[in-house]
């Protein structure tokens, strides 16, 4: 999937991606004798480097040395320094504790510094917004997302009233970076308010073809998507490459990232090919650029194990998730989320060739890493549930797969609100396995709160009602009830024909079914898997 990056701060890179000089201290580059009291262990170079423009970590230096002199040094400054000055240094501190990752101090300096420029220079002041929006993205980078939306959110207010409601660059970036947050939080509605927001300054003040325009179009692309608005994130996506083309060229790393983009949404579309030639396109240029085991080649390797999957390809599609699965263990270990990720691909893919036990294994292995890293309530824990869900549902085993499903369905209640799309999706999930259960008065009941919210939140022609309609209408016929199911078919038939276009694969489901819908159901028309929606988000 296409990712987007925060402002302001650095961006986090993993202790050995800096260029580390092992074995000499990086200011002196003398050896890191830390016993011999002549040259202070090393203590003044380290000083020095907190405050230079060394991108080396000190290596050489143990961990509790380093805290040792950061103690002395924050004591040393507040005791030295006062006002904005004392404030500046304390973020220059908390810059470099960023690149170190800790995190914690870091935060503490930041706060710290925010307090001495509120009380130099008054709430109201572009100081104030900058150190608010260094703490968003902190807190980002910790997975702190209530704190991060608090900060950014005073970080937009602040240079609102700065810059007098007028367009300005730093504006763009708020906006852009909360949308990154609630894009992480799956809030992918409100992030999409953000980036539309972010585009209009950044083309008022740079043009619709400027590099810094494209990034914002891959991040709506990115939101449309995963709200299941298919042709806008085309739309987004094309506008994206055509401009990146245009600047770097065809072959060029920038354009990868809007490759991705474009053979997810052909893929959702239903046009394999086209989905497959853009996202081989992207591996080339990754592998070229940046080399066969970066962990963006492990991106577009699980995008490619997902279409090899869905065009049937089960071996290729195989063979691309253990590779990524290889690199992302290799470059992070074995509990990060992008691994996670990658056992829940795997996940689906064992259950769709029908090795159930594989797929439970790999699904449980991944619930364990995001409940680890992000608590047992996260909105990736509730996907990874569904996924899970669907597994046993395909044993069959209802009942646990019901439990999993009111599970994910409390957390994604409870973090987005009744009336969010993802809340929409779990509903149509959970009428699925009360359909199979042969409980259709409840699983009409899901059906229907699901096409409530999807007309609510993502109007009444969109594809997703479509499906929603569909699935209704299905349930009527299983009851016998015709003339209740022909009026609901035709209005899905009719929405899926603007939507999907009229030769998408699930356009021509609803139509064949509306061509014979009046016959008996046969037992293959009625099966869950080829009839409904699909259960693995």
């Amino acid at each position: 999937m296409a990712h987007a990056r925060l402002n302001s701060f650095p961006e986090l890179r993993p202790v050995d991606q800096l260029a580390i000089m092992e074995g000499v201290c990086p200011i002196c580059h003398k050896g890191p004798e830390m016993s011999e009291p002549s040259d202070g262990g090393h203590e003044a170079c380290l000083k020095q480097w907190f405050f230079g423009n060394e991108s080396s970590l000190p290596a050489s230096f143990p961990p509790e040395f380093i805290s040792k002199v950061l103690d002395d040094l924050i004591s040393q400054l507040k005791s030295s320094e006062s006002g904005t000055s004392l404030a500046d240094a304390l973020q220059r501190l908390g810059q470099k504790l960023y690149h170190l990752e800790r995190f914690e101090t870091a935060a503490m300096l930041l706060v710290d510094s925010l307090e001495i420029i509120e009380a130099e220079l008054g709430s109201v002041h572009l100081r104030v917004a900058q150190t608010c929006g260094n703490l968003g993205n902190l807190y980002q980078a910790m997975r702190q997302y209530e704190k991060a939306v608090l900060y950014l959110r005073r970080t937009l207010e602040t240079l609102e009233s700065v810059h007098n409601g007028s367009d300005h660059a730093d504006m763009a970036k708020a906006h852009n970076n909360l949308g990154i947050i609630f894009t992480a939080q799956g809030d992918h509605c409100t992030a999409l308010t953000h980036y539309q927001r972010c585009l209009e300054i950044k083309e008022s003040l740079l043009g619709w073809q400027h590099p810094e325009t494209v990034k914002t179009l891959n991040n709506l692309g990115n939101a449309a998507f995963q709200m299941g608005d298919q042709l806008a994130a085309l739309d987004y996506w094309t506008k994206a490459l055509t401009t990146m083309e245009n600047e770097f060229g065809r072959d060029h790393t920038e354009t990868a990232e809007t490759l991705m983009g474009l053979g997810n949404v052909y893929n959702a579309l239903g046009e394999k090919e086209k989905a497959l030639e853009h996202h081989q396109r992207a591996l080339k240029i990754q592998e070229d650029w940046l080399g066969l085991d970066h962990v963006l080649v492990a991106d577009t390797l699980n995008n490619l194990g997902v279409l090899y999957d869905e065009m049937g390809e089960k071996e290729h599609a195989l063979e691309n998730y253990q590779r990524a699965l290889r690199i992302l263990r290799t470059r992070w270990g074995e509990k990060h989320l992008d691994v996670a990720n990658t056992l829940n691909n795997l996940a689906i893919l064992y259950s769709h060739m029908g090795e159930r036990d594989k797929a439970l294994e790999h699904c449980q292995k991944s619930l364990e890493i995001k409940e680890e890293v992000l608590g047992p309530t996260h909105l990736c824990v509730a996907t990874t549930l569904q996924n899970m869900a669907g597994v046993y549902r395909t044993q069959p085993d209802y009942q646990r797969a019901l439990d999993l499903c009111l599970r994910s369905l409390d957390i994604e209640k409870s973090r987005l609100g009744e009336d969010h799309v993802d809340v929409a999706k779990t509903l149509n999930n959970l009428a699925i396995i009360y359909k199979a259960m042969g409980e259709n008065e409840k699983s009409l009941e899901n059906y229907r709160q699901s096409l409530e919210v999807k007309e609510k939140r993502l109007g009444p022609m969109h594809g997703q009602v479509a499906i929603s309609l569909f699935n209704i209408a299905l349930v009527h016929i299983n009851m016998n009830e015709m003339e209740r199911a022909r009026p609901i078919l035709e209005r899905a038939v009719t929405i899926a024909k603007v939507s999907f276009g009229e030769n998408h694969q699930q356009t021509k489901r609803m139509v064949k079914k509306l061509g014979r819908f009046t016959s008996p159901p046969s037992p293959s028309a009625n099966s869950v898997g080829r009839s409904d929606e699909l259960l693995f988000p």
